[in-house]
């Protein structure tokens, strides 16, 4: 009766937690918005990692390009994007998972504008990295 027992509630637990892609892993969403200017124009955003690539995206002023990503079991995954807008670019990582203390919660949020790329920490942006 006590293995029964024992069985129903790990059943329970593991059936209620199927649902979550990432499971028993951190599953992450990251969020790229374009916040430079409403007349500026489309800024061209292309973000990968070593095994999947996310394409290449236009985005204007508040289109958000989001994905979700499952820590990997080594704890050695890696996004990054290189954002474009007019003569101006830059490259960075969005999610390391050496740095993933960054995004306290399960959300990266990255905001583009016009002297830089901005990263959210529990709604307080900071200027990260300098558009150049």
């Amino acid at each position: 009766m006590k293995n029964l027992l024992c069985f129903l509630i790990l059943s329970t637990f593991f059936l209620g937690t199927m649902g979550r892609s990432c499971f028993p892993r951190t599953e992450y969403i990251v969020h790229v918005v374009n916040k430079i200017r409403p007349d500026a124009g489309p800024m061209f955003a292309h973000c990968a990692s070593g095994d999947k690539e996310l394409g290449n995206h236009t985005l204007y002023y508040n289109d958000d390009f989001n994905w979700s990503l499952c820590e990997g079991f080594l704890h050695r995954t890696l996004f990054f994007c290189r954002i474009t807008w007019g003569s101006k670019s830059v490259s960075f990582d969005v999610y390391r998972s050496s740095d993933r203390g960054e995004c306290l919660t399960d959300v990266c949020y990255w905001e583009a504008r016009l002297d830089g790329i901005y990263f959210s920490v529990m709604h307080f942006l900071s200027l990260t990295y300098l558009m150049l």
